[in-house]
């Protein structure tokens, strides 16, 4: 069957339906791939740095706004936090990029143009899973070395720059908890000298042991043990009771006046990494993971350990399940992106943002309740991490469905 027929001196050109139809597909896979790809890299772009600028704010604003860092040094940090985001930017940039791209698609009637030319939307769905599957392969690299590689080496760099001067830790007119068993609230700082200084020393559960006050201070550094050092003047203290340590109405106010004290803060703990325990699970690559439960079930023997033991593994095994399945959350936002963004219909950037924002606040919230039940081993988190997942892509599968039929 001939679909057109045009003559010419030099011979006949001719095509048929089919071949027509497949042109124009091709055309089409090609236009939603470019859009999509390009508005995927401005929308992780964005998130990156929002999500990068977020992180220097909370840790490292104070080193930033002294200007302590080198350029080579903020360089380097600053990539290590993109590669640490960029788990969270990626599947992101792939949702807002499907809702801006089908929403507008939809908006303009050319969804519905392409299914009156026998297009399903399920053949106008395939270059996006496509996209959405090589995305979830860069997503598993990205979780499963990349980010926690980059995570460990920005806390390592931030260590470095904060070993080369520690007293830039000491910030003014904030509860400082930084360092272990201590509360330090400083009104005033010139320098090394302090001034007002308010210090409480805290157990293990948070509870006040004794509370000292000082109208001035001075700080100094150990390079030997890598401890802050801190001499008060002029100043009282009171200590509670070890029995009832928030007794505050019977605590002698106050038992010790001083013209001079000095005490030692522990600054070397806070980054303390002797040994791959010290590490956080969170830190560490999968196959660092894998290795450390190996390492943990050739040091078993007794039943009490062995308790101890399993409850460890079973917290390792759920952050490694963790890894593969925020990798696997670009493919479950992407399959219920589609249908989305094709019933939205909506042209509106802000629109489809706001989309996005809640799909990815809802799914990131399902992945905080599944965490509620890390610490029971009973209930095997390393299944139930796999819930968000999986409700995703059965709910964006049904959509797709529906939204073919209408």
């Amino acid at each position: 069957m001939i679909f057109f027929k045009k003559s010419s001196k030099n011979g006949v050109v001719c095509a048929s339906i089919k071949d027509h139809n497949l042109l124009i597909v091709k055309l089409i896979d090609k236009y939603i791939l470019k859009q999509i790809l390009l508005y995927s890299l401005f929308c992780m772009g964005m998130f990156i740095f929002v999500l990068v600028v977020g992180k220097i704010i909370r840790d490292g604003q104070d080193i930033l706004l002294i200007g302590k860092v080198s350029p080579w040094m903020l360089g380097e940090l600053l990539i290590m936090l993109i590669l640490y985001v960029i788990n969270y930017a990626l599947p992101l940039g792939f949702l807002t990029a499907i809702l801006l791209v089908l929403g507008r698609l939809s908006a303009q009637r050319e969804i519905i143009a392409m299914k009156a030319s026998g297009i399903s939307i399920y053949r106008i769905a395939i270059p996006v899973l496509i996209l959405g599957l090589v995305g979830t392969c860069l997503s598993i690299f990205v979780n499963a070395y990349y980010a926690p590689y980059a995570k460990t080496t920005y806390l390592q760099d931030l260590r470095k720059v904060l070993q080369e001067d520690p007293l830039q830790y000491i910030r003014e007119r904030v509860f400082i908890k930084d360092f272990p068993g201590y509360v330090i609230y400083i009104d005033k700082r010139d320098k090394n000298e302090l001034h007002n200084i308010w210090l409480w020393e805290v157990d293990s559960a948070g509870a006040i042991k004794n509370f000292i006050k000082a109208k001035k201070g001075r700080f100094g550094f150990d390079s030997a043990s890598g401890d802050v050092l801190l001499t008060l003047y002029d100043g009282t203290g009171e200590m509670r009771d070890f029995k009832d340590l928030e007794d505050f109405k019977n605590a002698s106010i106050p038992i010790l006046s001083y013209d001079e004290f000095s005490l030692r803060l522990p600054f070397g703990a806070i980054w303390n990494e002797k040994n791959l325990q010290s590490k956080k699970l969170s830190t560490m690559t999968v196959f660092e993971l894998m290795d450390y439960k190996a390492k943990i079930l050739e040091t078993e023997s007794s039943s009490s350990k062995r308790d101890m033991t399993q409850g460890e593994i079973a917290k390792i095994d759920t952050e490694i399940q963790r890894k593969f399945a925020m990798a696997l959350s670009v493919l479950a936002l992407v399959l219920i992106a589609v249908p989305l963004g094709i019933k939205a219909s909506r042209a509106e950037t802000y629109a489809n943002l706001g989309i996005a924002v809640i799909l990815a606040l809802v799914y990131y919230g399902m992945i905080v309740l599944v965490t509620w039940f890390d610490d029971v081993p009973g209930l095997r988190p390393d299944l139930l991490i796999w819930i968000p997942n999986i409700v995703f892509i059965v709910l964006g599968l049904y959509l797709l469905k529906k939204a073919n039929r209408n």
